[in-house]
């Protein structure tokens, strides 16, 4: 297949999955012409796909890994961490609201967000814990916000998560702590409340040089 081609079948994959997405539609498989091939055409798809929804999301402005626990990837059947982006306008500042009714199937999950300082550039690898919490300039407290858009996870084709930008459709951050070092942030505990009533609780169980190190998965 010729670059020109090539180019063409990711948009083409990249603007059917955008649709999905504004058509409020449940999740489905791609059709057969538009199958992904593997990790790497996946990757070559999200980075498209964001530059797409950027149009109104706003640039690529942070970073997202899903999959960093075997139990998820046994979920999904992908045995590995995947990346994903997030886009500036669905970056929000705590206390925030959204709205139900702009997702098909929204998902919530407590994270620990960390904003970097310093550039960290796949070529300048392997990393170190030491040389990653150097380039740390602060942890949050965040929600990530995602959409599976309702999909049967027995059903799911991984690649096309991976396509669709890792299902993220932003975050909500509190503010930004950064003496975060005399933190222990691995017993840090977070708490889920809904209507005031507790629905879940647990700890961090990682620090700011794990989330760093972990944001630069291979793509």
């Amino acid at each position: 297949m010729s670059d020109a081609a090539t180019t063409q079948r990711h948009q083409r994959i990249a603007q059917w999955l955008l649709r999905q997405q504004d058509e409020k539609r449940a999740y489905a498989p791609l059709p057969p012409d538009l199958a992904l091939k593997d990790g790497a055409e996946a990757y070559a798809v999200q980075a498209v796909f964001q530059n797409l929804a950027s149009e109104r999301r706003g640039p690529l402005a942070g970073g997202k890994v899903a999959l960093t626990t075997p139990v998820m990837q046994q979920l999904v059947n992908y045995h590995q961490p995947m990346a994903g982006g997030i886009l500036a306008r669905t970056i929000h500042q705590s206390p925030a609201e959204l709205s139900f009714a702009d997702f098909v199937h929204p998902l919530f999950e407590c994270e620990v967000a960390v904003q970097l300082g310093a550039d960290l550039k796949p070529g300048e690898g392997p990393f170190t814990a030491e040389g990653l919490g150097s380039a740390v300039a602060a942890c949050m407290a965040a929600i990530e916000i995602a959409d599976d858009r309702s999909a049967d996870y027995k059903a799911l084709d991984p690649l096309l998560l991976i396509a669709e930008n890792a299902w993220n459709r932003g975050c909500v951050l509190a503010p930004p702590v950064r003496n975060w070092r005399a933190l222990d942030l691995p017993k840090a505990r977070g708490v889920t409340r809904i209507a005031g009533r507790e629905a879940g609780a647990g700890f961090a169980a990682g620090d700011a040089r794990d989330a760093a190190r972990l944001r630069q998965v291979e793509r």
